[in-house]
């Protein structure tokens, strides 16, 4: 590639090392694709993906043993028209899986 792109990308990561490709052709005011292409013909990607097995989380079901022992909540957000977004709180006995509560904000 042209040295009229590789100093000035070159200089701005050492002087910043945590920026990435999209940082750096923004500051620069060069093409993303351009600076992108300069990072791995150089050799200047810091970071890699993992590569191989990832392990994930084990799921279970959530249950309780008796009436108000575990709840479960979530929060999610509803259009509301005119009034725009809220957002709204639930609560569910694990147990007898019912609502229990809910709060809308």
């Amino acid at each position: 590639m042209q040295p009229r792109f590789a100093e000035p990308i070159k200089a701005m990561i050492e002087d910043n090392p945590s920026f990435w490709c999209r940082t750096v052709a923004h500051l620069l005011g060069f093409n993303k694709n351009t600076v992108q292409r300069m990072f791995q013909l150089r050799g200047w990607q810091v970071r890699k993906r993992p590569v191989g097995f990832r392990p994930r989380v084990e799921v279970r079901r959530s249950r309780g043993s008796q009436h108000n022992e575990s709840w479960a909540k979530d929060l999610c957000r509803v259009w509301t028209g005119w009034d725009g977004w809220a957002t709204l709180a639930l609560v569910i006995d694990c147990f007898i899986r019912e609502l229990q509560g809910w709060y809308v904000s």
